[in-house]
């Protein structure tokens, strides 16, 4: 997770990382791998490829964001008309590294992070 988040998706550490998650689940005759984190799509054609063509790669993604539009469709939270929602980002670390890894994880070029005031009063 922490690799993903510092933006290294295709790096030789990441790579010998998921080898590690990996192989004792091939070993033992894994036929199918599911993404069950949020991070892991990011991660998904290194997996493939570790993995091989004899196995499935499952992204649970899909499924969870039909999950909350069911949810929120039922509860009569959803908004079903106005503008669009907009994106807003915020971290209390480095602003620019955290901007660049949004940029390559979102693929857009537009993404703008603020930072977050810390609060050292008590």
């Amino acid at each position: 997770m922490e690799l993903i988040e510092y933006g290294k998706l295709e790096e030789p550490e990441t790579e010998e990382v998921l080898k590690g998650f990996l192989r004792p689940m091939l070993e033992q005759g894994a036929d199918t791998i599911v993404l069950g984190c949020t991070h892991y799509p990011f991660l998904r054609p290194m997996i493939e490829q570790l993995a091989g063509p004899g196995i499935s790669v499952i992204d649970t993604g899909a499924a969870a964001a039909k999950q909350v539009s069911r949810v929120l469709d039922e509860n009569d939270l959803a908004v079903k008309e106005g503008p669009p929602g907009t994106e807003q980002f915020f971290t209390s670390g480095n602003q620019d590294e955290v901007e660049k890894v949004f940029r390559t994880l979102w693929i857009r070029d537009n993404i703008q992070v603020k930072s977050l005031p810390l609060n050292t009063s008590k």
